[in-house]
């Protein structure tokens, strides 16, 4: 009861702020601490929110897209963080990197979770090849490790020298899109062209503040009681400590699957709680089988 009386005070307090004006560092850091009091749905409605504002500071707007994804894990919805991650490439995998190489090794470890093994490999490869020698391209050579399918060439211990200053040819257009796997129609993937003094295997990015270098982010909250900043070490991992229900998936995945055969969506369904019939993949599913059916009889009809 006590948690859920400051969770709603914090959300009143940063409501009572944002009425008057733009979405601040300071806002993103009450988003936080929803977040860190365990309202993961309160804290990404914030997110979303603070993500949207193109009046609130570039940074900020990235911080708040990146831990969208992270709270859609918390509330074991994998299948809505991968939409989540992509749109963050997607929107900030730009000028500067700053939580992109976290955003690449979560998606790998996402889609390895659903059973996408293949997506999987791709995001780890892409993570160990772009941002060598970082904490998130060792755990996904890790990760390649137990799943295999790991290239060759990605080392994440590269030697003490600046790989070549440009990765990508020059035929590679602007990067406009997040990095998609093999799977997907639109592979190979466009890349940014990064200025001629980027280092991937370096520790320190361009665009990354001070508080924010690679390895381990260190973000600042806001005590409630004296608003003094504070500086704590918070992980950008939602897996630390934390693992997705493999139930709810294999569930999910199973009437994915009896959709894709029109065999046994009845039974499907019927294994599934509420809270999984809420899910957004479950109603496109549903929605999916309803189409099929009415085509079916249409078709037998004539």
């Amino acid at each position: 009861m006590k948690r859920r009386f400051f969770s709603v005070l914090l959300m009143l307090v940063f409501c009572a702020s944002s009425a008057f004006a733009y979405y601040t560092y300071q806002d993103l850091q009450r988003a936080h601490m929803i977040r860190d009091r365990g309202d993961y749905y309160g804290a990404r409605n914030i997110y979303d929110q603070i993500s949207m504002d193109r009046t609130a500071d570039r940074e900020v707007r990235r911080e708040a897209a990146y831990f969208i994804g992270f709270c859609d894990i918390r509330t074991n919805n994998p299948w809505r963080a991968i939409e989540s991650y992509r749109n963050f490439l997607s929107r900030f995998d730009n000028e500067s990197l700053l939580f992109v190489p976290d955003a690449l090794f979560v998606l790998g470890r996402t889609y390895e979770d659903v059973r996408d093994i293949n997506s999987a490999r791709f995001y780890y490869n892409e993570c160990i090849r772009r941002f060598r020698g970082t904490e998130y391209s060792r755990k996904s050579f890790e990760r390649l490790r137990v799943i295999g399918g790991g290239n060759n060439n990605n080392n994440p211990y590269p030697p003490n020298h600046p790989p070549h200053n440009n990765p990508y040819p020059p035929s590679y257009p602007p990067h406009n899109n997040p990095p998609v796997p093999p799977s997907h129609p639109n592979y190979p993937p466009t890349y940014p062209n990064y200025p001629p003094n980027y280092p991937p295997n370096q520790p320190n990015y361009p665009g990354y503040p001070p508080s924010h270098n690679v390895p381990g982010h260190h973000s600042h909250h806001f005590s409630l009681q004296t608003m003094e900043n504070t500086a704590v070490v918070t992980s950008s991992n939602p897996f630390d400590g934390f693992e997705l229900s493999q139930d709810r998936i294999s569930k999910v995945n199973n009437l994915v699957d009896a959709v894709k055969k029109l065999e046994g969506v009845d039974a499907a369904v019927s294994e599934l709680s509420s809270d999984d019939l809420e899910l957004e993949i479950v109603q496109e599913a549903l929605k999916t089988f309803k189409d099929k059916e009415k085509f079916e009889s249409l078709h037998e009809v004539k």
